[in-house]
């Protein structure tokens, strides 16, 4: 199958995809921006597809080290690719498998931050593409949002942060979870093509252990005259936030 060669945006990194299977967009490119980090942390990027959000996100913030897990072993093979060639293997390290059974990998509170960007179509939803890559990546075949959250919960500390990327349509399902698993919502950043439109998506920060205290900000708008906001544009160059 056809790979390509493509810039990250805001970094001076590359990263491998296929060409006629699923690519990365605009999600992913919040999602790195959204999830602070440090730079003594360990960083969990799950469903990490070709690793762009951990490639990306690395850059940014240069944490100590990063985890990018992906079920699909083509796509975790694409991500290891792109890691070597950038020139990062003692900082970023891809694995191929099930994130749900991967928890006892880690050490417990050894991590502090987690982040995904998982399909967003719940299991027996929507129209499959033919393509099993595709349908992975956007239905809810082989992990679950409840799944998300207890990997959340046994690997990060009292205090350590989940962010996530989703549609504002299971935001009742998050915020349930959240509460059963002790890990609150601290911050929703609803996301909208331009200022009066509804969302289409949210970033979301939770905290494990943290006070009940969900503070909703003011959407992130992405175009204006059908050019990227000064916002987004500083987004995609790569802005800490």
């Amino acid at each position: 199958m056809k790979t390509t060669y493509d810039r990250i945006p805001g970094t001076p990194y590359g990263i491998y995809q296929y060409e006629n299977r699923f690519r990365y967009g605009m999600d992913a490119v919040l999602l790195s921006w959204y999830a602070r980090a440090e730079k003594e942390d360990v960083c969990i990027d799950l469903c990490s597809g070709t690793g762009i959000v951990a490639l990306r996100h690395h850059y940014i913030y240069r944490p100590k080290k990063t985890y990018a897990i992906e079920m699909q072993e083509e796509m975790a093979q694409l991500c290891m690719r792109s890691v070597v060639h950038n020139g990062l293997p003692n900082r970023l390290h891809c694995l191929a498998g099930d994130f749900t059974r991967m928890e006892t990998s880690f050490v417990p509170g050894g991590v502090q931050v987690v982040m995904a960007n998982p399909p967003y179509i719940r299991k027996g939803h929507g129209k499959h593409s033919p393509h099993a890559q595709v349908a992975m990546a956007r239905h809810e075949i082989t992990m679950s949002l409840n799944d998300l959250f207890s990997f959340a919960r046994r690997v990060l500390p009292s205090g350590g942060r989940f962010y996530m990327i989703h549609r504002p349509g299971r935001l009742g399902e998050i915020l349930s979870l959240s509460h059963a698993y002790h890990l609150p919502v601290k911050e929703i950043l609803p996301v909208s093509s331009r200022k009066g439109d509804d969302p289409q998506l949210v970033l979301v920060s939770c905290r494990k252990d943290g006070k009940a205290d969900l503070v909703l900000k003011t959407p992130l708008f992405v175009y204006e005259n059908d050019c990227y906001t000064t916002q987004m544009q500083r987004i995609y160059e790569g802005a800490v936030r």
